[in-house]
């Protein structure tokens, strides 16, 4: 009994020296953990917090200094912020080089787009009469490839019995080969295989054939180079057309466009007829500084050609080819398929011809305001063309043939640089802290060092 009441007693007075420990080591804490930012404040580096806390100063003059710091502070935060936002809207832009001795310029890319062929409506007819089981019957089915309507031909109630591969079917066996529609071709007076340079290319105006394009592939072996130089001279290069090519659209574009409806360079695309062409034209190329494929799309405000994640269809990232998926998404997005003109992988479901009169009634709805919306940026690389007014025709019965001349080499090229670097960032922020504050990069150092590591060994 005595033994139990003793363990009481001690267990009472050592629960009490518990209770009485902890509130002192609890004071204790609390006043460490108030001196901790007093001793960081007298001891930092930042002008003007020691007299804060300092113990033999007025109140009069920690609010006056406690309102200079405070003002000094803010203009701090200031410089800061224009710094940051200048470097995010300001920190690229364009600048006109005139060093060109040394220059390698390559000649622009050139696309044909050829009409109809020549006995298209009477493929057109065995494929219908076989579809419907009819014999010699007539079908004016050219307006089915025709870009007005987007293939869509109204009051036909044997077109409304076409499906969306019979459409796509019947769009590639009425297209030109490339035999069919290039005779001769010469660069600089030198004759080459035309096949071998011009690459079939589904676009949003028909299948088209491209030379010097980026967007296709291309054997190694017998790609040309079509690079010029102050060696070289201008470039010129002499298409001559086969007979059976009686109506072609061609384009004078960089070597990352492909030709469209809306192409940006109206004014190099060209009308084809009877007689010898010759396309007169110079051009700038647009060169970037080193790194410059480092800074974010909406600082520089243009992509690469390698920056394609949104491409399904080309390659090659290009301001047409942008505005092209966004036609066939739309079209989708509308329709739930797509035109049998336009480009178009397997897996993606065609039109029939009751849906294409969807896509023609939603027509301005789907090319409606891309650029505005800011859904296609320009193009980071490429050369900038300009048609010049000595475009004329030699008017031939016999021959068919465009001549494009490169009146000179270029003697400026824009060049894209940095305005503000990130390096410019770290100066200016250095620099605006140490002027407001007295700060350096070892000011960041205290504040861990009096806040945690201090505090805690102490």
């Amino acid at each position: 009994m005595h033994i139990l009441v003793y363990c009481i007693i001690v267990g009472v007075f050592k629960q009490h020296f518990r209770n009485i420990n902890a509130t002192m080591y609890g004071t204790k804490r609390r006043e460490i953990s108030c001196k901790i930012p007093q001793q960081y404040l007298a001891n930092s580096s930042l002008h003007g917090t020691r007299y804060l806390v300092e113990d033999d100063r007025h109140w009069t003059e920690r609010i006056f200094w406690f309102f200079v710091c405070g003002l000094s502070w803010f203009g701090c935060a200031v410089m800061i912020k224009e710094v940051f936002l200048d470097y995010r809207y300001n920190s690229v832009d364009v600048t006109v080089d005139t060093l060109y001795l040394d220059w390698q310029v390559k000649f622009p890319s050139v696309s044909v787009c050829p009409g109809f062929l020549t006995d298209g409506q009477n493929i057109i007819d065995t494929f219908m009469n076989k579809k419907f089981k009819t014999k010699g019957q007539k079908y004016n089915a050219k307006r089915l490839f025709s870009d007005q309507n987007w293939g869509f031909v109204r009051g036909s109630k044997y077109f409304d019995n076409l499906t969306g591969d019979d459409l796509a079917e019947l769009n590639e066996k009425v297209q030109m080969n490339c035999s069919d529609i290039f005779r001769r071709c010469l660069w600089n007076g030198e004759r080459f295989n035309c096949c071998n340079q011009f690459h079939r290319i589904k676009t949003m105006i028909g299948t088209c054939f491209i030379l010097n394009n980026y967007q296709v592939e291309s054997n190694k072996e017998t790609t040309m180079d079509f690079m010029m130089n102050r060696t070289t001279g201008a470039g010129e290069l002499d298409i001559e057309f086969n007979s059976k090519l009686t109506q072609y659209n061609s384009f004078l574009l960089n070597n990352y466009e492909i030709p469209t409806t809306t192409n940006p360079n109206d004014g190099n695309s060209i009308q084809g007829m009877k007689g010898i062409r010759h396309v007169g034209f110079t051009l700038q190329d647009v060169e970037n500084v080193a790194g410059m494929e480092n800074v974010a799309i909406h600082q520089r405000k243009c992509r690469f050609p390698w920056e394609n994640e949104d491409l399904v269809f080309y390659k090659l990232y290009n301001y047409n080819a942008c505005i092209s998926e966004i036609w066939i998404k739309r079209m989708i997005e509308y329709c739930g398929c797509v035109g049998h003109l336009f480009p178009h992988p397997p897996w993606m479901k065609v039109c029939n011809h009751s849906e294409l009169e969807c896509i023609s009634k939603a027509k301005s709805a789907i090319v409606d305001n891309i650029s505005l919306k800011g859904q296609c940026i320009s193009d980071c690389e490429g050369t900038i063309i300009f048609s010049h007014a000595n475009d004329w025709m030699e008017p031939t019965a016999d021959k068919n043939a465009i001549i494009f001349h490169m009146l000179s080499l270029p003697s400026i090229r824009y060049k894209r640089y940095f305005t503000c670097s990130l390096l410019d960032v770290v100066v200016s922020v250095g620099s605006a802290a140490g002027l407001f504050m007295g700060a350096s990069v070892l000011s960041l150092v205290e504040i861990p060092y009096w806040l945690l590591l201090r505090g805690f060994f102490r």
